[in-house]
């Protein structure tokens, strides 16, 4: 075949050899491209079930686009030869590469989690590879993993059945026949079960372990021994092979590889997520095996639930989940313990999911749940602390005392979890646990009514939450945290433009100068007074110290961690940045808002693909927040996937509510990809608005580059420094997208960005 042209393309050598056809390399004589052709032998092109398998492969291809799964270009026929074009890719199989040895547990994870992210985009089409194992996923030069050969792959959830040819609804193999390769199979595949995407996660599971011990996980001299080893045997944990293998690995590859089906990871994307997070030694969803006696790790770790709320007046849930909150509270200040934020153990409130699988999700080791019933003055409390991996209870209580004892039982419950969890208090930690800013009842239930409004997440519960926080210092005018609340709430409202900074920051200023009077050490007002140095004042020092004593005094504290990543990013500091926000990641691994920062600031430090991954499942799991969709359109710009880039921002711009940062970012994507016309109609928009209201300089700034008028650009560069416009010190890091222009840099060097 060497020299031979297929329709356009010029054979020029062969690459292999397999049971589905022979690969060779080929020129694109049209495009002037390198390309691979798989093709059957004319002796065999006419047995209709191989034929039918490459038709099979080309459409399964054809509907994927993925960066982790080989492109198609043309499936076609010429003469009796039957052939699929694809990408030509230069590296090798990652069988050649495991066949040196084992790999390093950190890239054994890494291309794992890869290989989960390209069978994830097959799966959301309803498609099963069938036959994943080391020959059929390839290691480019440049390191990128893709997923192969689709050749026994099945459609069994096609996305648009209209579209679903015959040649795809047609079964290929008779009931009971197997398909695969042996010592991949999982115990489904083996039986000649009818299989599912979960059939891949145990097989992506054999390739794990072989990628981390050099060795498969079940062993024999025939097929026949290995598929009883398949169906009977257990293999021995990664780590007894290699003790350098976290125990965390073991627990996932162990899951990957249950013989039921249902106890296995249940969508690839979870896999790749947990993977992501052994990287950085702390998995995000670790889920032990029944017969792990360890438990999911030895580190002491808690999530604190929401408190149910028992009383009849179902107006008290505010009053239980400031409970709750207020125990985090007073244990995330604890450098020996790690105690899951808010948000993430919140995520479970009302939702009865078992004990285990929660310390799952939350990479916990210990879950505190509890109830409230409060009748008239009285109160009754109870709380268990429960060891996530057998469900034991190591503790619990239950408190019948006055709603005036409500400061001694958060107090006391604090203690227990301490003392239980054996965790090493410096000198000053009791303190700080048992630390009270009210004895005003009034005032201390004013302000959990506050801090319920604020959690709601809405424009109608923000706007209560001050009026509860400024009723609280009316109440108790030394109540520190309701000044930092205050504080907080007009800094949050200059960050996304809602109010002017000229006109929020002097509101906001006094209350975090009163906290911080009032109480030193509390780590909101330093993280806020952080925020207002670097961000609005453009004083990075001043920022970065009060940020890094935030974190000093609650370390516990996601967002902190996230404030600090947010600044390093400005500065270049790339891996420090990217180390901050995976430990915010660590600390609440469920919130949409940190997340949402992280994998950004993935993409800001050159980890595009790690970001867009990241922003992708978040996407994939909730679609009700708008900012995973804002991240994510600009980091597909920076891979200058500008259609699918403008999609995310239209997407954006609805969750929000048209919100001036979406609706601008809206605006200048449509000028970079070309779309002059529609972006037209957007700038009118945004132009409008700004004569209304105040629109951040920075946004305007950005779109008037878009359009090319560079000098109205430089003008609202100048604009936003005079009116402390936080947005402009990421300036020069969302121009790298936007034609150059010396000007432009000129103006950043003089704003010292």
């Amino acid at each position: 075949m060497i020299g031979f042209t297929l329709s356009h393309y010029r054979i020029t050598g062969k690459l292999g050899e397999g049971g589905m056809g022979i690969v060779y390399e080929a020129l694109d004589e049209r495009l002037d491209r390198e390309v691979a052709i798989k093709v059957l032998p004319v002796e065999v092109a006419s047995d209709s079930v191989r034929l039918a398998r490459l038709e099979r492969e080309a459409k399964v291809l054809a509907r994927l686009s993925h960066p982790n799964i080989l492109a198609i270009h043309e499936f076609g026929d010429e003469g009796q030869i039957a052939f699929v074009v694809t990408e030509l890719l230069q590296g090798e199989s990652l069988r050649e590469t495991v066949g040196r040895g084992a790999l390093p547990w950190r890239k054994a994870v890494e291309t794992g989690a890869a290989i989960a992210d390209g069978l994830a985009a097959a799966h959301a089409e309803g498609i099963v590879h069938r036959d994943i194992k080391p020959e059929n996923v390839f290691i480019t030069e440049d390191g990128r993993v893709k997923v192969l050969d689709f050749g026994l792959a099945r459609v069994v959830r096609p996305v648009a059945p209209e579209d679903a040819t015959e040649s795809l609804k047609a079964p290929l193999t008779e009931p009971g026949k197997i398909l695969g390769t042996v010592a991949y199979m999982s115990p489904e595949q083996v039986r000649g079960e009818p299989t599912d995407h979960r059939s891949d996660i145990f097989a992506l599971g054999s390739v794990l372990y072989e990628m981390v011990t050099g060795n498969q996980p079940f062993g024999g001299e025939t097929p026949v021994e290995i598929m009883t080893a398949i169906l009977r045997k257990w293999p021995a944990e990664p780590s007894s092979v290699d003790p350098a293998i976290l125990p965390e690995l073991d627990s996932v590859v162990v899951r990957c590889l249950e013989k039921n089906p249902s106890e296995r990871f249940q969508s690839a994307r979870d896999l790749a997520f947990t993977l992501r997070q052994l990287t950085a030694s702390r998995p995000a969803k670790p889920i032990p095996a029944a017969r792990t006696a360890t438990g999911i790790n030895t580190t002491p770790s808690i999530a604190v639930l929401p408190f149910e709320n028992l009383s009849a007046d179902p107006e008290q849930e505010y009053f239980c989940d400031g409970m709750a909150e207020e125990i985090i509270n007073a244990l995330a200040h604890l450098d020996g313990l790690r105690v899951v934020a808010r948000t993430s153990s919140f995520a479970f409130k009302g939702e009865h999911t078992d004990i285990r699988g929660i310390g799952s999700a939350l990479d916990v080791t210990t879950v505190l749940e509890g109830s409230v019933r409060k009748a008239g003055n009285r109160l009754r409390v109870t709380a268990q602390l429960i060891n996530v991996v057998d469900g034991y209870h190591l503790w619990s209580e239950r408190f019948d005392r006055t709603l005036a004892d409500v400061f001694e039982i958060q107090d006391e419950i604090s203690i227990a979890i301490v003392e239980k969890l054996k965790v090493r208090l410096l000198p000053d930690d009791k303190e700080t646990i048992v630390k009270r800013y009210t004895e005003n009842l009034d005032a201390h239930l004013e302000y959990l009514h506050g801090v319920f409004q604020w959690n709601r997440l809405t424009p109608e519960g923000y706007e209560r939450s001050l009026s509860c926080f400024q009723r609280t210092i009316e109440i108790d005018p030394d109540f520190a945290p309701a000044h930092a609340f205050i504080a907080i709430w007009y800094v949050s409202q200059a960050w996304w433009g809602t109010l002017p900074p000229l006109r929020a920051l002097p509101e906001a200023i006094p209350h975090a100068e009163r906290a911080l009077a009032i109480d030193e050490n509390l780590a909101e007002a330093h993280s806020l007074f952080g925020c207002v140095h670097a961000f609005f004042e453009r004083d990075l020092v001043a920022g970065e110290r009060s940020l890094r004593r935030a974190v000093e005094l609650a370390p516990n504290v996601g967002v902190h961690h996230t404030n600090v990543a947010a600044l390093l990013i400005t500065t270049g500091r790339d891996e420090e940045a990217v180390a901050a926000a995976k430990m915010a990641q660590r600390l609440d691994p469920l919130s949409p808002t940190i997340n949402s920062w992280a994998y950004w600031w993935f993409g800001y430090a050159g980890l595009v693909q790690e970001g867009v991954a990241g922003l992708e499942s978040m996407i994939e799991l909730d679609q009700s927040h708008w900012l995973p969709y804002h991240a994510l359109g600009d980091l597909y710009s920076r891979e200058s996937r500008m259609d699918e880039a403008i999609d995310m921002c239209s997407r954006a711009v609805e969750l929000s509510s048209r919100s001036s940062i979406s609706l601008a970012q809206l605006t200048w994507m449509h000028f970079l990809a070309g779309r002059s016309a529609r972006g037209e109609e957007l700038f009118a928009e945004l132009s409008e608005r700004s004569r209304q209201t105040y629109v951040p300089p920075t946004f305007l700034a950005l779109v008037h580059h878009a359009r090319g008028e560079v000098e109205k650009s430089v003008q609202l560069m100048d604009e936003a420094a005079s009116v402390k416009d936080a947005w402009l010190v990421w300036h020069r890091k969302a121009i790298e997208i936007f034609p150059g222009d010396p000007r432009i840099g000129e103006a950043l060097d003089r704003l010292d960005l």
